[in-house]
């Protein structure tokens, strides 16, 4: 009858161990108790370093936080204000925690992503600062680019513009709130004429 009891046992998927308790069969056993698995990943443990990313872009920044050990992507819906931050579209200007500083890893990066004012129909004083400097060629093809639909007249002053060189844009006018679509509106440039000698005292 004991040999009877023993297969029954087996035939249930149960043998019996060295110890008090039983196990099923095929598995394997382990000295001491089951241990859980270590988390992957690990906890918040530590503190990161806030990195510089004024000046970068999102996608720059992102991967300057990763780098950096930080957990989450930065938060631009809700931007920080900025003084004195750069002006460059696209780009951040101001951050929040301030570079250098300790923080947790799950801390919320806030960023403020510049971007310059546009008005439908009407040119900036910041889309056309750009033009000094620029050959006239070079000029006409940016407000082209802009929009612009009307007459540009070149004006030559009287004395050489030191700050600008020879054929190159040196002032602009209209500066700022000059219509793209009125093909009436004139944009003057003032050029120094390339074909101005130059005079120095050996000459």
């Amino acid at each position: 009858m004991k040999t009877v009891a023993l297969v029954l046992l087996a035939g249930c998927g149960l043998i019996k161990t060295s110890g008090s308790s039983t196990t099923p069969s095929g598995g394997s056993t382990s000295s001491g108790g089951d241990v859980a698995p270590a988390p992957s990943g690990g906890g918040a443990s530590g503190m990161v370093t806030m990195p510089n990313i004024v000046g970068k872009t999102e996608a720059e920044a992102n991967a300057m936080l990763a780098a950096a050990g930080f957990k989450s992507n930065l938060e631009h819906s809700r931007p920080v204000d900025c003084d004195n931050g750069p002006k460059v579209e696209g780009k951040i200007n101001c951050q929040s925690p301030e570079a250098g500083s300790q923080t947790e890893p799950y801390t919320l990066v806030q960023v403020n992503i510049y971007a310059p004012e546009h008005f439908v129909g009407v040119l900036v004083r910041h889309q056309l600062e750009p033009l000094i400097g620029m050959t006239v060629e070079a000029g006409k093809a940016e407000l082209l680019r802009l929009g612009f639909k009307g007459k540009i007249e070149i004006e030559h002053p009287l004395n050489f513009i030191d700050k600008c060189g020879l054929g190159k844009i040196c002032e602009i006018d209209h500066e700022s709130g000059i219509s793209t679509t009125d093909p009436t509106v004139v944009m003057h440039f003032t050029v120094n004429q390339d074909t101005v000698k130059i005079s120095t005292p050996d000459n």
